[in-house]
């Protein structure tokens, strides 16, 4: 079931978080950012502000009694783009097809509001990723984009047609 996240639910997405950037991005980011700056206590102060901030976007967990995975999306650019800002997956729980129900679940509310196009940033080595995202029907604009954050670490655009 996927449903609103709650301020009670932020320590295991934060956990979410923490595992799925150290099982998707070793190799892509620094170690050092990883293990020593990234922590769950970290973002879980984070993920407890943004959550509590308002107009800070749209939080929803995949909860079967076990929150397995979350997304984060947003309409940005002064309503323009309906923007999927996170997507993670408990790593232990991957090929579950929980990514599909949260991606799946993302696209609903765009196309209630009126929107014919979504959009999402992938790191662009991110093979994973991008593989589940073009499975998904996405698509590469050829946008690219660096992290100032990290050294030479470039994400893509993909956007999808709804």
């Amino acid at each position: 079931m996927i449903r609103k996240m709650q301020l009670e639910d932020v320590a295991r997405v934060a956990q979410i978080q923490v595992l799925g950037w150290r099982n998707a991005f070793r190799g892509i980011v620094d170690d050092d950012y990883l293990f020593n700056t990234m922590s769950v206590e970290k973002s879980t102060d984070a993920i407890k502000r943004e959550l509590t901030e308002k107009d800070c976007g749209s939080f929803y967990v995949f909860d079967d009694g076990i929150i397995k995975g979350f997304i984060i999306f947003d309409i940005l650019n002064d309503g323009e783009i309906f923007e999927l800002r996170a997507i993670y997956c408990d790593p232990s729980m991957k090929k579950q097809g929980v990514g599909s129900a949260l991606l799946n679940y993302f696209e609903e509310p765009a196309k209630q509001c009126g929107f014919n196009q979504v959009s999402l940033w992938v790191f662009e080595k991110n093979l994973d990723s991008i593989k589940f995202y073009e499975k998904m029907g996405y698509k590469t604009n050829n946008t690219k984009r660096q992290l100032k954050q990290f050294n030479q670490v470039f994400q893509l655009q993909y956007t999808k047609e709804l």
